[in-house]
């Protein structure tokens, strides 16, 4: 009978111990919306950035593109986006400090403005990777964004946008990669990220 006491309180112990991270807190994620088909994922490896910012498009979910950027209230550093300079250098807009904030600024302008009838699209391709360190990586690639806006907008915003991106991304203090700078490099065939959002 005393064993069985004492094996009871050791079980109870065990269970305790093992039950503690149970009510540790985690990173905050995005909400999961059931009724989407495109579910943001947690991005553990540098690819899974790129895919979340895609997921971001389909879903129409801004917070899916905020949440792979690293800003300096989570993360080490924050985010930097370097425009296209042939953009910036005619369009007056000012990308002296465009950052998190910035970004989460435009991102709600032009997701408000995007239409739910269709799916909109964000495209990698020809991507070349860079390991710098153990927790940093520099991903050149191009992108090509197809976008449907709500009638009101279609005039003001172009549909069809490419470009060269020059990604830093970096693994922050929750494990999870994130951008920390974002040099854009238009074309001439299409207007490019920078463009976009010198229009919002």
């Amino acid at each position: 009978m005393r064993h069985n006491k004492i094996f009871l309180l050791v079980l109870v112990g065990i269970l305790f111990l093992a039950g503690c991270e149970l009510f540790q807190p985690r990173d905050p994620q995005p909400p999961s919306d059931n009724n989407s088909p495109y579910q943001w994922l947690q991005p553990t490896t540098w690819e899974i950035v790129l895919t979340d910012l895609e997921l971001a498009f389909k879903a129409l979910n801004q917070k899916y593109f905020l949440d792979v950027l690293a800003d300096t209230t989570t993360s080490d550093e924050g985010f930097t986006f370097i425009p296209d300079p042939n953009v910036a250098h005619t369009s007056g807009q000012d990308f002296t400090n465009w950052g998190y904030t910035e970004e989460s600024q435009f991102l709600e302008a032009i997701f408000s403005r995007l239409s739910t009838d269709t799916t909109n699209t964000l495209t990698w391709f020809n991507k070349i990777e860079t390991t710098l360190s153990l927790d940093e990586m520099q991903i050149q690639a191009d992108y090509q964004l197809h976008l449907k806006f709500k009638t009101a907008s279609r005039e003001a915003y172009p549909e069809h946008l490419s470009g060269r991106a020059l990604l830093l991304i970096k693994r922050q203090n929750n494990n999870y990669w994130q951008i920390t700078r974002w040099e854009d490099a238009g074309n001439d065939s299409m207007p490019s990220w920078t463009y976009l959002k010198t229009l919002q």
